[in-house]
């Protein structure tokens, strides 16, 4: 009888919140017949409060919910005053967003390797990727620079010229002096029959069409227009391939400076994710190296396609040109996708980010802000 009155006491106060129910029993072996017998009327007493009270409760739920379905409460938004409350004033708000913004810095950046063959060439000769892979990435690399060397000392040397040069104006107005005025106006009226000075009127059309003001506006030339926007696209393009090797080079210090040693050392963590857990100089150097030469073929293509857009003659072939100077900038990633093992593929989806800020803000200081 002693363990049965425990046992059905140690049930009810599993089974009822602690808030509502509230009893202390004594140890089986403490008990005597006439504590037994207080324990259970008080048991008893509670439990039947608590049958009455739910009852209760389960009566009245019903026509709680038809009153609010027929009846929503009104719901406030984040940073919304219910009515009858004051509404916070200008400083209160000022207060908490410089309070929410001032958060953002007690975080660090962290700086993703891209799909790239640049970023993935700091993995290249790791023992535990494998010869092949190795020389995969060697090659993509070396492709890579070639390439993108070639490519930006042609637009350099050979596009970015001025078509219209000096002495080609020069020898133009002579070839003006010379013609007749029947020639001229010919030209001027575009008729195609003319069995001489085909070049010449190839070079009006072409002026005439590019300083041409198209559209309802009729306020600006269609050509230089264009030009400009195509010109600020471009030098967007790659102030933001300069400002990606910025990064990269900001997190390969940060890694020599934190776990800079005698290996290169990747670790795998626990939620699928790897980390570099050791960086030696050399490889520190290395990744130095490319993004030396990232900048050095960037910044000679910046201003050398600026002139090659500029000085393009018509509107479609300076859409050409601006696209195909994207597409020298994309080498290195199309050789990423073609070439790359997949090997190296996971093992940079999965890579862990590496901070770029030199945050004063502490650990400590993290945490107890969030």
């Amino acid at each position: 009888t002693h363990t049965s009155v425990a046992i059905f006491a140690h049930a009810i106060v599993a089974c009822v919140p602690r808030s509502s129910l509230l009893v202390t029993v004594p140890a089986p072996g403490m008990l005597d017949s006439e504590a037994a017998m207080q324990a259970l009327a008080s048991l008893q007493a509670r439990v039947g409060a608590l049958e009455t009270q739910s009852k209760g409760g389960l009566a009245a739920a019903p026509e709680e919910e038809l009153r609010g379905a027929s009846d929503p409460e009104p719901t406030m938004e984040a940073g919304c005053s219910a009515p009858g409350q004051d509404e916070p004033d200008n400083a209160t708000r000022a207060e908490r967003t410089s309070f929410h913004l001032n958060h953002i810095s007690l975080y660090e950046a962290q700086y993703k390797f891209k799909e790239s063959v640049w970023d993935v060439s700091i993995f290249t000769g790791m023992h535990g990727l494998g010869g092949w892979v190795n020389a995969l990435l060697a090659l993509s690399l070396v492709l890579n620079v070639g390439i993108q060397l070639s490519l930006c000392a042609i637009v350099t040397t050979e596009l970015s010229s001025d078509p219209y040069s000096e002495g080609f104006l020069q020898q133009l107005r002579m070839w003006r002096e010379q013609v007749s005025e029947s020639v001229a106006e010919s030209i001027c009226t575009e008729d195609y029959s003319l069995p001489t000075d085909t070049m010449q009127a190839q070079i009006y059309t072409e002026v005439r069409d590019f300083m041409s003001q198209g559209g309802k506006l009729q306020t600006a030339p269609t050509g230089p227009a264009v030009a400009c926007v195509v010109i600020f696209m471009w030098t967007l393009t790659v102030c933001e391939n300069l400002r990606s090797v910025r990064e990269f080079l900001m997190a390969t210090w940060r890694l020599h400076m934190k776990k800079g040693g005698a290996e290169f050392m990747i670790k795998d963590l626990p939620n699928q994710e790897f980390e570099i857990a050791g960086i030696t100089c050399f490889r520190t150097s290395w990744a130095v190296l490319v993004g030396v030469l990232q900048i050095c073929i960037a910044s000679p293509l910046l201003f050398s396609g600026a002139f090659w857009l500029a000085y393009t003659k018509t509107i479609p072939d300076l859409l050409a040109n601006a696209v195909a100077l994207s597409y020298v900038m994309e080498v290195d990633e199309l050789l990423y996708k073609v070439m790359v093992p997949s090997k190296v593929k996971t093992l940079l989806s999965h890579l862990k980010g590496v901070g770029v800020d030199d945050s004063s803000k502490s650990t400590s200081e993290r945490t107890s802000i969030v």
